[in-house]
């Protein structure tokens, strides 16, 4: 299976107010990106 070449978009997305802190890693490909407020 050959891989998709293009933009890929990185978030890092934490919590406020948390110890220890919690965080999570979130790609999303170019295209998607306008889709994210659904």
């Amino acid at each position: 299976m050959k891989a998709k070449t293009g933009k890929v978009y990185q978030f890092k997305v934490m919590l406020k107010g948390i110890c220890p802190p919690i965080w999570r890693r979130i790609q999303v490909p170019e295209g998607a990106i306008g889709s994210l407020h659904k």
